[in-house]
Order: C-alpha cells, then sequence, then structure tokens
C-alpha cells in the first residue's frame, strides 16, 4: 500500500523597485547594499526581487560676495542676509557660502541753477557720473557739488572704497549757458520741430539721439554736409542731440512738439 499526504503550495514573486542615496537596508533580508542591482530572496515558494538603484550622495559649495543682495541661480531666491544656505535635492546637495556687504544711500541730486549739488555721505567716497555714457567726469573722490563743463546728464555715485560696493543718486540735466551758440560743428535746424529736421555738420562724425533720462534712440555716422532726420519713433518733447568726431564732442537740445 502506498499512501501520499501531498500538500502544494502556490509559487508567488513579488518585486520591489527602490532608489537610495549611497546606500539602502532591505528589510526582506536585513542586509544593507551600496550598489545598484537586481537582489533575490527564496523563502520557500516565495521570491521576494528588489530591483534597486543606488546614487551617491554628492555636496557642491560656492563662495560668492555681493552688494545688497544675491539671487541664487540654484533656487531662484533673493537672499539679503550673510550666511550659509542649503538646497537639497535629492542625493544632491547645493551650499551657498554667502556675504553680503552693504550699499550706500542713493544720494539725492539737485539742481541750483549754478551747479549740481548732491547728499554725500561722509563715510564713502563720491564721483560724478555722466548719465548718458556712464562715465565718471572725475576721479574718486569728488566734492559733492560740481558745475559741468558740457549740457548732459548727470548724477552723483557714492563707492565704498573697502566693498566697491556703489549706488547711483538720481539723474539731472544741467544746461550750460551758450551750449548752442558754441556747437561750432553742427547746426539743427528747425528746432522746434514738428517734421523731419536737417542736422548740418562741418566735419564727419557720429550723431546719437537720447532721451533726457539717458535712453538711446537713433544713432547714424554724418559725413560734411546737410542730412535729413525723421522724427518717427519721437514723441513731443525735448531729446538730446549728441555729436561726436576727432575735433569735438557737443550737445544740442532738440524739442519735438505740435504733431
Amino acid at each position: 500500500t502506498e499512501v501520499l499526504d501531498l500538500t502544494i503550495n502556490p509559487t508567488s514573486s513579488n518585486t520591489t523597485t527602490e532608489s537610495a542615496c549611497d546606500s539602502y537596508t532591505w528589510a526582506v533580508n536585513g542586509q544593507t547594499y551600496t550598489t545598484s542591482g537586481v537582489y533575490t530572496v527564496t523563502n520557500g515558494c516565495a521570491t521576494e526581487v528588489l530591483d534597486l538603484t543606488i546614487t551617491p550622495l554628492s555636496e557642491n559649495t560656492i563662495t560668492e560676495v555681493a552688494c545688497g543682495s544675491y539671487i541664487w541661480s540654484v533656487d531662484g531666491l533673493t537672499y539679503n542676509e550673510t550666511g550659509i544656505y542649503t538646497v537639497i535635492n535629492g542625493c544632491s546637495t547645493e551650499v551657498l557660502d554667502l556675504t553680503i556687504n552693504p550699499v550706500p544711500t542713493a544720494p539725492e541730486v539737485v539742481n541750483n541753477g549754478n551747479e549740481l549739488v548732491a547728499t554725500a555721505d561722509p563715510n564713502y567716497l563720491g564721483v560724478w557720473v555722466d548719465c548718458i555714457s556712464q562715465q565718471p567726469v572725475g576721479n574718486p573722490p569728488m566734492p559733492a557739488q560740481y558745475t559741468p563743463t558740457t549740457t548732459g546728464l548727470y548724477t552723483y555715485v557714492s563707492l565704498d572704497p573697502t566693498t566697491f560696493c556703489f549706488t547711483p543718486g538720481n539723474c539731472v540735466e544741467f544746461e550750460v549757458a551758450g551750449i548752442d551758440e558754441i556747437a561750432l560743428h553742427m547746426n539743427i535746424y528747425p528746432n522746434p520741430t514738428n517734421a523731419n529736421f536737417v542736422i548740418e555738420t562741418s566735419v564727419p562724425g557720429n550723431v546719437e539721439i537720447s532721451d533726457l533720462n539717458g535712453k538711446l534712440l537713433k544713432s547714424f555716422q554724418t559725413e560734411i554736409g546737410k542730412i535729413s532726420v525723421s522724427i518717427d519713433g519721437l514723441t513731443n518733447g525735448t531729446y538730446l542731440v549728441n555729436f561726436k568726431s576727432i575735433q569735438t564732442t557737443e550737445t544740442v537740445r532738440l524739442v519735438v512738439s505740435g504733431y
């Protein structure tokens, strides 16, 4: 007599997919894995499968020095204080070691008719700057009073000589008496104008037309003689026509009105 007492257990398989930084401990067998791979544990008819991706930890530190504030490209945030800031993205850590230097208070510039006067902070150096060319008209330190020799827009800039942080003041127009009469190499007519106008020059040069805020609107080269200029793009108002040649640099105010 042959007797079979048989128990059939169904086979089973379970797959777990995991991603981890540096290492992973699998609860099924308690083992710690440090490399990516597919791992299997069989217990009777049950099979456990671990599909594991291991990404190594990384850390990157940058050191920055800024005036007033700093925008970190990693998170797009603006930071206004010195400190160490951290952003963790998955297994990657970005560290910002930031130093924020204070900026001077913006000077206030006024035109009293005879000269330009600015509020100067004695803790900083000051320099006068041409708002159109963005170039200083002298070397710091310059006094808080300035009498320009040419008509234009000027501002006063406060500069920290230690950190080189600076803050410009407001741009103010200053007109030198008789500037239109002494501009011997360029003549503009009609002025004011409500249509095209003529620029007549006695030497070749470059003409730039800008508004009173220093925004460049037109730029072109001229030869000796007359050239007609369109007012397209110019609304009613006052503009600065700057003429630069080897011999001279001249500025004339152009008034557009009545159209």
